[in-house]
Parts: C-alpha cells; sequence; structure tokens
C-alpha cells in the first residue's frame, strides 16, 4: 500500500469522527439557544404519555406542525424563524386552546393571556359575548369563585350576575335584620337570613310529626 492509499484510508477514518464533531456543536448551540426549552418542551408534552401534563397535551390529541418537527436542527431553526425574539414576560401560548403548534395557531403572550385561555377556564356565552368566569367576574365585580359556583348550580346568567347587588340589603322579606349573627352567606355567595331558616324547620318538623 503507497502513501497516498494510507492517507486516503486515514481521511475515512478521521471523516466520521469530524462529523460527529458538528453535529455536536450544532447541537451545544441549540441547547444554549434562549428559544431551545420552549421547543423542546413543546414537543415533549405533544409526545410523551409520561410527561407530566400529557393529559393536557398529548392526551387530547395537541400535536406539533411537521415543519417545526424536522430533523437535523431544520425543525427547531423553523420555530426560531415563525416565532421571533421572545418578548420579557411572555410565553408560548396556542390562539385556539383545541388546536395544535403551528406558525398560524402560536403567539407570544402573558400569563394574564394565558390564564383566559386554559381548558380549566369555563367559557360562559351571553348576549353575543363569550368570555371566561374570571373575565365576567371582573366585568360584574364579583368574586370568580362565587360566581363560578353560581354557574354550576345551574343558575341564569341575569340571576348570577345580579344577585351580587343585594348585598345592601339590610333586611330579609319578614324583616328580619341581615347582618351580625344572623346573618349566613352561601357559597354562591347569596345572603340568608338564620331566623328564617329556623322558622322553617319548625314548620317542618311540625308537619313531620303531625303527619
Amino acid at each position: 500500500m503507497n502513501l497516498m492509499e494510507l492517507i486516503a484510508d486515514a481521511q475515512k477514518l478521521v471523516a466520521p469522527l469530524r462529523a460527529t464533531g458538528a453535529v455536536a456543536a450544532r447541537y451545544q448551540t441549540r441547547v444554549r439557544h434562549p428559544l431551545y426549552l420552549t421547543w423542546r418542551g413543546m414537543i415533549d408534552r405533544c409526545r410523551y404519555h409520561k410527561h407530566p401534563a400529557a393529559h393536557r397535551y398529548v392526551g387530547r390529541g395537541i400535536k406539533v406542525c411537521e415543519r417545526w418537527l424536522l430533523p437535523r436542527g431544520d425543525g427547531f431553526r423553523n420555530f426560531c424563524a415563525d416565532m421571533g425574539s421572545r418578548p420579557d414576560g411572555h410565553t408560548l401560548d396556542r390562539v385556539d386552546n383545541d388546536g395544535g403548534y403551528s406558525p398560524e395557531n402560536c403567539r407570544w403572550a402573558p400569563a394574564s393571556v394565558q390564564s383566559a385561555n386554559r381548558v380549566a377556564n369555563v367559557w360562559v356565552a351571553w348576549n353575543g359575548e363569550r368570555k371566561t368566569v374570571a373575565q365576567w367576574a371582573a366585568q360584574f365585580g364579583i368574586k370568580q369563585n362565587v360566581l363560578g359556583r353560581r354557574f354550576k348550580a345551574g343558575w341564569t346568567f341575569e340571576r348570577a350576575v345580579s344577585q351580587e347587588n343585594y348585598r345592601n340589603v339590610t333586611h330579609c322579606k319578614r324583616g328580619h335584620p341581615l347582618f351580625g349573627e344572623n346573618l349566613y352567606v352561601s357559597k354562591t355567595g347569596v345572603r340568608h337570613c338564620k331566623e328564617c331558616q329556623r322558622i322553617r324547620k319548625r314548620q317542618y318538623r311540625k308537619e313531620i310529626g303531625g303527619a
């Protein structure tokens, strides 16, 4: 074997090592990129059933578009090109919470917008508008948990948002005071008269006893 053949064989042996080193260098560059963990986390929760949030992503059929899944780093580069730099205080958010991750359905959004976009929030339509319970509660000045319980109890929208207006009433229909020890406020925020409740219980016992 002459010298040229030896050099050629040596180059064949070294070439894969150089390629491996180049791939490793490109990987390290991606890992250090500020958007890499966002991109990686998006893929993981839409791919692995053992992910802590799998029930909200892969369990619901949420997928990542093919453009952001291309191999050899192309998917990550496409993600960065499509989404641009992430503003301070913003994270990746889907406009349609039932849709997948794609350039058309993703944006950078602050926590307040993402909170309103979560599946856990209940959407309520009224008078041609569709908002979450939290948004309706803020609009009408009612506590979110109180308004949520009212809707869950089957209240109509008008009753749910107007019942709070009775908080300034000082006495019940029988004239008992609605304050102090005689006042009971239910989980739905409705104020009740304890004396009236005692009267109803006594009447019920009489009816049961006389039956």
